[in-house]
């Protein structure tokens, strides 16, 4: 009786815990009205505006309306148009990161202003999300969603500009169609995922790892992708060009004192090996590897789809390069799916969003502080998402599956 006792005590506080965090999640959004509100320009001393990132987003996409495809990645040429739309100064580095058909989507964004823009990006991507929780049986949408938009990946994700929403909205929709036996549909709505292919790789190796079951999925997504990836190129001749450079340039142009924003398992390598690419790129390829290994054993041992997704979503965070904060709004579906499995007063799901949400904020504070006194920053994102991983794995498999939701 006082072991449950004292097990309800601690569940209670560890949401206490989550609460705290999302209160500061909160006031940081408090901060940033009164800077924007104290700032005409809305910029800091470096000349970033808000939704530093969706102004690149914006830029491109004018680039590709107005037939400039073939200087989407001329860094000149996207310098002087971002000093255009962020109406002050711009380095000269890589700056849109995106596939050409990223900048096709958004070009209906262009005639606007790319704060009206940004507006109207992040509404969208916030409706898709709340959709995606819908559609995977969240008993709470509302109120997650309320959750994840003052959590530390949400805030970054706003403030920036950047398309967090949209991505765990598909990986939520993929999910849900896979649930229902909708091969293609869920082919379909992972082939978006182009967009940012980083986060359609981990999907495509688990597809690809267990073809039987999921050969549907595979040929539409890969006749879907193709068709999405090839439109900017008949549409927007010359879009393409200089793609591959840019890729490499900006590779190498990745800055170390950003790493705190990292959350891989190479930006943890990274940052305490001044960037060996040597390192960096054993990493990727051993951690591909080990990602390979544990789907092929999740397959033999016929894990269901929900394991399997929580698996791949997981894995792919962990290993595939160049993936951030904001990204991990990704692991929303996978917390839900979790909260599926497992009893509903069990401490688990507490546990593991604390130590995750906690463990970003402690990054983002004190990472770049680290690196510029001592030369690396602190960097244990990854630790901590590999530790939640292999326990929530294990929680679901070893306990009795449940009806309640999260």
């Amino acid at each position: 009786m006082k072991s449950e006792a004292g097990r309800e005590s601690l569940r209670r506080n560890l949401w206490r815990g989550v609460a705290v965090i999302l209160g500061v999640g909160a006031a940081l959004y408090v901060l940033s009205i009164y800077s924007v509100a104290t700032d005409s320009d809305h910029r800091s001393q470096t000349g970033n505006v808000v939704g530093v990132d969706y102004s690149t987003f914006h830029a491109g996409a004018t680039m590709l309306r107005y037939r400039d495809a073939d200087q989407l990645y001329d860094l000149e040429a996207m310098t002087d148009l971002l000093q255009e739309v962020r109406r002050g100064p711009v380095g000269l580095e890589p700056t849109y990161l995106n596939p050409p058909a990223f900048a096709m989507v958004l070009t209906p964004f262009a005639p606007l202003r790319y704060e009206v823009g940004l507006a109207l990006w992040t509404t969208l991507g916030i409706v898709a999300f709340f959709f995606g929780l819908r559609s995977i049986g969240t008993t709470r949408p509302a109120f997650v969603l309320g959750a994840v938009l003052v959590s530390v990946p949400g805030f970054l994700g706003v403030t920036l500009g950047q398309g967090q929403f949209f991505w765990a909205a598909l990986y939520a929709g993929v999910l849900s169609r896979l649930r229902a036996g909708q091969a293609t549909q869920a082919g379909l709505l992972a082939a978006v995922l182009i967009l940012k292919p980083q986060l359609l790789a981990p999907i495509v190796l688990w597809w690809l790892i267990d073809w039987r079951r999921h050969h549907r999925s595979l040929v539409t997504v890969a006749v879907a992708a193709s068709a999405i990836s090839l439109a900017p190129a008949v549409l927007f001749p010359g879009s393409y060009s200089g793609y591959l450079s840019m890729l490499k340039a900006a590779s190498d142009a990745f800055p170390l004192n950003g790493i705190p924003m990292g959350v891989t398992l190479r930006d943890t390598v990274d940052a305490f090996t001044g960037g060996s690419s040597v390192w960096s790129g054993a990493i990727v390829l051993g951690g591909v590897a080990v990602f390979a290994i544990v789907l092929v054993r999740g397959v033999r041992s016929e894990w269901g789809t929900d394991v399997m997704f929580i698996v791949a979503t997981v894995g792919g965070l962990l290993v595939i390069p160049h993936l951030v904060m904001y990204d991990w709004v990704v692991l929303v579906p996978v917390g839900i799916v979790f909260a599926q499995h497992i009893p509903a007063r069990s401490v688990a799901l507490p546990m593991i969003i604390v130590g995750l949400l906690y463990t970003l904020l402690f990054q983002a504070a004190f990472g770049i502080a680290s690196f510029e006194r001592f030369g690396s920053s602190i960097q244990i994102a990854a630790l901590v998402l590999v530790s939640s991983a292999v326990f929530g794995v294990r929680q679901i498999l070893q306990e009795p599956t449940s009806a309640h939701m999260s």
